[in-house]
């Protein structure tokens, strides 16, 4: 039985700060990361974010944000985990996750460790393997976004407020770079001529999780930039707004990158969500989109 998020998350201690390590990313962890910094206001959850490296987590609560990080391609959230467990914290928390692989990370994990998966396939392994951690079923966290509260933000406004509030400095400044690059992207692909007049967005992946799909010619892997910086939340803000923005001018989405399909979904387009190379796509499809959204439909690759 699914959990809610965000009844999860409002139990948390209410005078405690939370502890909350932001993964680098693609612009799909960028709509997740915006959906978790807006849910944390939003409870009044004082949250702090870190450097999992330049800090011990001993009697703290720590949070890893949701994703799909878990799973034989990365090794990021394993990492961090590893460190974190060593540490003794009162309690981690790993939020909507897809999990399949990393045993020896999850055979280690105690009762203090919240593992919330965001798909029956990714629970019953984790349960399988992660046997003293506590194991729930969630939708994936960027569902509970208001994707038109986002819209709405004005690019430049948020930018300027960044800029007064953190100043200038080398880390920021790569931040605005990334944030440029994706404003020239989303100009691109929202001014092509051939998917002007066709309407449809093809967002296919060309990474690891790629598949052997036969690609169109007018294919554009928009969630693919640089690694996105997630450690402020302006910067997740401005990327899911430049994301969401691309989208929404589209009639039509094919895609197998999952956050493609569900920021499509939510922003009521026609979707056509396709395999990944694991089981993930198709997972929380059945579980969080098939039966939600109507306007979504899976397309097997056989």
């Amino acid at each position: 039985m699914k959990i809610k998020i965000d009844e999860y998350l409002e139990s948390l201690p209410k005078n405690e700060i939370i502890y909350y390590y932001p993964n680098p990313g693609n612009a799909g962890d960028a709509l997740i990361a915006c959906a978790t910094f807006k849910l944390f206001r939003k409870l009044g959850i004082k949250y702090r974010i870190v450097d999992y490296r330049e800090q011990c987590f001993r009697g703290k609560i720590f949070v890893y944000p949701g994703g799909g990080n878990l799973v034989r391609y990365y090794d990021t959230a394993d990492r961090v985990l590893r460190k974190v467990v060593n540490d003794d914290p009162r309690k981690i928390i790993v939020l909507p996750h897809t999990i399949e692989a990393h045993k020896y990370l999850l055979k280690n994990m105690k009762s203090n460790v919240d593992i919330i998966c965001r798909d029956p396939v990714s629970y019953q392994y984790v349960k399988d393997n992660a046997v003293s951690a506590n194991v729930f079923l969630a939708d994936d966290l960027f569902f509970s976004a208001d994707v038109k509260e986002i819209l709405q933000k004005n690019i430049l406004l948020l930018m300027g407020g960044f800029l007064f509030k953190y100043k200038p400095r080398r880390e920021l400044l790569k931040a605005i770079k990334e944030v440029f690059i994706g404003l020239a992207r989303a100009y691109n692909v929202v001014h092509s001529k051939k998917r002007i007049q066709s309407g449809v967005l093809n967002a296919f992946r060309t990474d690891e999780e790629r598949t052997d799909i036969n690609i169109p010619d007018d294919n554009i892997d928009i969630s693919l930039p640089p690694s996105v910086r997630l450690n402020h939340e302006t910067i997740a803000e401005i990327n899911s707004r430049l994301l969401l923005m691309t989208i929404d001018h589209f009639k039509e989405i094919r895609t197998n990158r999952l956050h493609i399909a569900i920021a499509g979904a939510l922003l009521g387009k026609e979707v056509f969500l396709y395999p990944n190379n694991y089981f993930k796509n198709e997972a929380v499809y059945n579980s969080s989109l098939k039966h939600a959204f109507p306007n979504v439909c899976w397309v097997s690759n056989s």
